[in-house]
């Protein structure tokens, strides 16, 4: 959490909300594997490939987005996390009222 605070521009709490999603176990604690997608997506941001990222990895992305594990993603959710990849709130509400209207 150390790294991501003094690394980033990332605030406190958006830093506890990655590393709560990322603490799979619920050990207060991540594994290398975890460490390593963080840095990936803190990288893919900082050279603005987070649409690329997102596309070569979206299965991963949307396990990690799926925070209750439903396999299928909440307003809630994808706001709860859509920050790290630069969706804001009001982008993910968009994307959830354009989808009602198509459906």
């Amino acid at each position: 959490m150390a790294f991501m605070l003094k690394g980033t521009n990332l605030r406190e709490k958006e830093v506890n909300r990655i590393f709560d999603v990322f603490d799979v176990e619920r050990t207060g604690q991540i594994g290398f594997d975890q460490f390593y997608l963080i840095i990936c997506i803190l990288v893919a941001i900082d050279d603005n490939q987070q649409k690329e990222f997102l596309w070569n990895h979206s299965r991963t992305c949307f396990e990690l987005i799926d925070i209750d594990g439903t396999s299928s993603v909440s307003r809630e959710e994808f706001r709860t996390f859509g920050f790290v990849f630069n969706i804001s709130n009001n982008i993910a509400k968009d994307i959830f009222t354009t989808v009602s209207y198509i459906i």
